[in-house]
């Protein structure tokens, strides 16, 4: 089970408790807003990275924030990822829904979110970022942090990495086959640049 698909678990059971503002990265997978919206919860894109994400949490009293790396928080408890309070929550769902871990991860959409780096020096990533931009033709919806651009199969993000001297792809598509063509797809754009 991914960090991603765990993310739109760990809303689902959160908006379950209460409704209420959700804050997720521009990275995070589509199905977030799809279970949001069953649930009558509002989510909020931001950068990547925890400090995005808390300061948004604070801002829009958020009840509940998330990236696809694992870092869930919870503001009730704590302003700052926490991983034993998350394997601690998730353990008290299972307790109050009398379900196990996997019953739980059936109950929500498959997340088909693939990941990569490809290596650019860092003093080199502002040129190579305005560089991609040249590249994408058509379809970027979102420039939060970098480029996401939305297809009908699905989206990719392009990015520079705020931490290591790469530019981070990610895909989503509807299948997972769908999400590797897109990958590739991206790829070309940031080889091509």
């Amino acid at each position: 089970i991914s960090a991603d698909q765990l993310l739109v678990l760990f809303i689902k059971l959160c908006l379950e408790e209460r409704r209420g503002k959700i804050v997720v990265p521009v990275s995070a997978s589509s199905k977030v807003e799809e279970v949001a919206s069953e649930l009558g919860g509002y989510v909020i894109r931001t950068k990547i990275g925890s400090p995005q994400i808390e300061r948004a949490i604070m801002e829009e009293k958020a009840i509940f924030g998330g990236e696809g790396n694992g870092g869930y928080i919870f503001p009730k408890f704590r302003l700052w990822r926490d991983g034993i309070y998350s394997v601690a929550k998730l353990m008290e769902w299972m307790g109050k829904k009398n379900l196990s871990f996997s019953e739980l991860i059936k109950e929500v959409p498959k997340v088909n979110i693939r990941k990569c780096s490809i290596f650019c020096p860092r003093n080199e990533i502002p040129f190579m970022i305005k560089q991609i931009e040249k590249r994408i033709k058509k379809g970027i919806v979102d420039r939060t942090d970098g480029y996401k651009v939305e297809t009908k199969e699905g989206w990719f993000l392009i990015r520079g990495s705020g931490t290591e001297p790469a530019i981070r792809i990610y895909a989503e598509g509807k299948t997972s086959k769908l999400s590797e063509k897109l990958l590739m797809k991206a790829m070309e754009i940031v080889k091509g640049a």
